[in-house]
């Protein structure tokens, strides 16, 4: 057999070169946030810290001049002021909650998203318009106005003078000053020391100025708290809220005084009689101080203060003499077609109400139809227009526009009436 040929041997394989160990791949830098303002990187230095921190926080939603633009050099107006002042102080997590309608103003759209921070503006007593019953949102903010809304905001006062020479009788001095004190302002000038108190304030002077009052007010320690007063009565904390600053201020000057259901107990939300109408009313309009004179003892005259009795009022009764003067005064004639009566435990329905505080308080005179869907053959109507266009009564509802004119008034509801009518005479 032919023997087989021997194999060659294979080759040695060359080794194969190690793989060099991979690097790590470098993660990917995580992108920069979108600004909530594409305009952002356009704020000054000395500004863009508050700006940025106020419009991260939401302060500034929708207060831009458009949806992706804050244009933070551009002029504040007082709608603006209103919401960011109102967010800073309250939060942005939800709009402010507002039960006060005397609060509203007549330049005001309540469709407008902003009007409900205009109003808790007014509630928390930080503006009371730019003129009576107006809040002029679209006017801009001049740097004087701000110093005051934004001293009063955060509690801010001083009693030390910022040397500014162009401030000398503006009626917000003493607020530029307290903000000057704390560091919040520097005013527009160092040589000569000026404010600029007429100068319209932009969005990002504004922040930088909100920032630097919640800074300082932050670090103010709080003062003692000092000890609550005994209420004239105890039920008034049960008094809503929409009346309880008008009975509370009134129980305290004395108008109510022996006037309630019990010695320390008003009762407010009880049905109001002719009698305790008769006392609150003269008090208010005489003063609390002594119990009303009536009549006139020296004269010779037929008429006396016998003519102002009424036959169901016993003279042995305290506030006899409150229902002689209101006849005195000419403010009622007797009740239910009887000259000769008063009718003193009758309760009193909201168009009498209206009547006398009108009459009283001369609010008679008014062309202004308030178009209330039910007072169309009541005999006080002219009186309760005369008291919805004062802005002393929005009725008893709104859709539709109804006064109620039949329903029993409440001591509450008398208190919040005589209250507005005195502010109005103080803004007239």
């Amino acid at each position: 057999p032919t023997p087989s040929t021997p194999s060659i041997p294979s080759t040695p394989s060359t080794p194969s070169t190690p793989s060099t160990p991979s690097t790590p791949s470098q993660s990917a830098p995580e992108p920069e946030p979108e600004p909530v303002f594409e305009d952002l990187a356009e704020v000054p230095e000395v500004h863009r810290e508050a700006v940025t921190e106020l419009a991260e926080e939401g302060v500034f939603d929708e207060v831009g001049c458009e949806a992706d633009r804050l244009c933070a050099d551009e002029p504040v107006t007082r709608w603006q002021l209103a919401v960011v002042l109102i967010r800073q102080l309250e939060g942005t997590d939800t709009e402010p909650e507002t039960s006060n309608t005397d609060a509203e103003f007549t330049d005001v759209d309540a469709d407008m998203w902003w009007s409900v921070y205009v109003q808790r503006l007014s509630e928390l007593e930080l503006t009371k318009g730019c003129t009576e019953n107006s809040f002029c949102p679209d006017k801009q903010l001049t740097r004087a106005q701000a110093a005051h809304f934004i001293a009063d905001a955060f509690g801010l006062t001083t009693t030390e003078i910022a040397g500014f020479n162009d401030i000398e009788g503006s009626p917000h001095t003493a607020a530029i000053n307290a903000l000057h004190a704390v560091g919040v302002t520097l005013g527009c000038s160092s040589e000569p020391l000026r404010f600029c108190p007429d100068e319209q304030i932009t969005l990002q002077e504004l922040a930088s100025l909100i920032a630097r009052a919640a800074t300082a007010a932050a670090k103010t320690p709080e003062p003692e708290p000092e000890p609550e007063p005994e209420p004239v009565f105890e039920d008034l904390a049960e008094v809503p809220e929409v009346h309880r600053e008008a009975v509370t201020e009134l129980a305290e000057e004395g108008i109510f005084d022996e006037v309630g259901c019990e010695t320390n107990q008003l009762c407010p939300n009880q049905p109001i009689t002719r009698w305790q109408l008769a006392v609150v009313l003269i008090r208010q309009l005489d003063g609390v101080d002594s119990e009303p004179e009536t009549g006139d003892e020296d004269t010779d005259d037929e008429a006396s203060d016998t003519d102002a009795e009424f036959t169901d009022v016993d003279a042995d009764m305290w506030w006899s003499g409150y229902v002689q003067r209101l006849s005195e005064l000419e403010l009622t004639r007797g009740c239910n077609n009887n000259a000769n009566n008063f009718c003193p435990d009758q309760q009193l329905t909201r168009s009498q109400a209206a009547r006398l505080i009108a009459d009283a308080f001369d609010l008679t005179t008014t062309t202004d139809t308030a178009e209330f869907s039910d007072i169309a053959d009541n005999p006080h109507t002219a009186a309760i227009n005369a008291l919805f266009a004062a802005g002393i009564t929005k009725g008893c509802n709104t859709e539709p526009l109804r006064f109620c004119p039949d329903e029993p008034i409440t001591l509450q509801q008398i208190a919040s009436m005589i209250n507005r009518v005195a502010q109005l005479a103080v803004g007239s």
